[in-house]
């Protein structure tokens, strides 16, 4: 068989775009992409799934450093803020296996839904998440 012939394992593709080491190094898994207000806003959601490694990587601070970037434009999204302060968690003590969220401005509503865009995590990147 032809290295072109064998099948995909599936497993080490989910390793290279990094979401075994979004749970492994940063306690995190993404729940889901989605857009909210009318296209207007990205709602990202993310479960803490160990809450040691979690609690380490933000200490000191109440929310966690993400961005969206939309790999057409190249444009990072940043989170939406209002008279009420940035619209994301605030996590003063992380649980595991509870959902948190960050909403990120869509101006122009770039991204679409189906749209595959770019996730970054502290240096971890996620390429290719489709939002739904």
């Amino acid at each position: 068989m032809a290295p072109e012939d064998k099948p995909i394992d599936v497993e080490s593709k989910v390793s290279e775009t990094g979401v075994d080491r979004l749970a492994q190094e940063l306690g995190i898994k993404i729940v889901s992409v989605r857009l909210t207000a009318g296209g207007h806003m990205v709602d990202l959601r993310y479960r803490v799934v160990n809450q040691e490694t979690f609690a380490a990587l933000i200490k000191g601070r109440s929310t966690l450093d993400i961005r969206i970037v939309d790999p057409v434009t190249k444009r990072i999204l940043t989170v939406a803020e209002t008279d009420l302060g940035k619209l994301r968690s605030k996590i003063a003590k992380p649980r595991k296996e509870r959902v948190y969220f960050t909403l990120f401005d869509n101006p122009g509503e770039v991204i679409k839904q189906g749209s595959e865009i770019t996730i970054i995590v502290n240096q971890i990147r996620l390429e290719g998440w489709r939002v739904e």
